[in-house]
């Protein structure tokens, strides 16, 4: 494995350290080791706060707190992620593999672990099963902060493992796995992500934890791509940092 089984290992012990010291991390960000992040000058469309860092990083933090959306990256509009030029915040996916992304600990209950099923295939597909996870549920609260540009200029030789292939049959699979009984597997993606619409929309009180009953009844509990995410949810450092069951902390 490449990304994926690194980003799993970082994300579980990252989750146990939570647990360990009872801290309740909002947000678990992913970042590549070759990644380098820039400020835009702020216009009044980008404005989202009245004193905005210069700092990048600082600044994703602002929006982050400001917006708290499920998902949340930078502008890395040389993979089609065009900003919108009128608002601080465009509704995207980060396609270069989540190169800088945050994920709130509630949407932890659904988009992850990272799936590993098509690894030898692309190692950008466990990217795109997480993308279509996103628009499955979270589709109207994926943000992109356009003041905060994201590039990777430079590579290291990912080696020939790294097939820079995605077929598509990654939505396919994860259809799969939700029943047919189910009103939600006529509307899955299976189109592109990036072409699903969706109305950004301020979190409020709302939560992001999807409950078993939804998972129950909508989703085959045998099917692979479900079993791995029970079994993730299974965890007690899990149950205790992502899904606030209390006694399990």
């Amino acid at each position: 494995a490449f990304y994926t089984e690194g980003r799993n290992l970082a994300l579980n012990r990252a989750i146990q350290v939570a647990a360990e010291t009872q801290n309740q991390y909002k947000y678990y960000i992913f970042m590549d080791d070759d990644v380098v992040s820039s400020a835009h000058p702020v216009s009044r469309q980008w404005q989202f706060a009245g004193n905005m860092s210069a700092n990048p990083y600082e600044r994703f933090e602002e929006f982050l707190q400001t917006y708290e959306p499920a998902i949340g990256y930078g502008n890395h509009h040389l993979w089609g992620q065009e900003p919108d030029m009128n608002s601080p915040f465009t509704l995207h996916h980060n396609f270069d593999h989540c190169c800088f992304v945050a994920v709130h600990r509630e949407a932890l209950s659904f988009v992850a672990p990272y799936n590993a099923h098509f690894e030898k295939v692309s190692g950008w597909a466990s990217q795109a099963i997480f993308n279509a996870l996103v628009s499955f549920v979270y589709t109207n609260r994926r943000m992109q902060c356009n003041s905060v540009q994201v590039v990777n200029p430079s590579h290291r030789d990912f080696g020939s493992d790294f097939v820079r292939h995605i077929t598509g049959e990654e939505r396919l699979y994860l259809a799969e796995g939700i029943l047919c009984s189910s009103k939600y597997r006529k509307g899955f993606p299976l189109t592109d992500p990036r072409n699903i619409p969706g109305n950004p929309a301020l979190r409020k009180n709302s939560t992001y934890i999807v409950p078993d009953r939804f998972i129950e009844e909508n989703l085959d509990t045998s099917h692979e791509w479900v079993k791995n995410l029970l079994e993730f949810r299974s965890r007690p450092h899990v149950k205790c940092a992502v899904l606030g069951i209390i006694e399990c902390c």
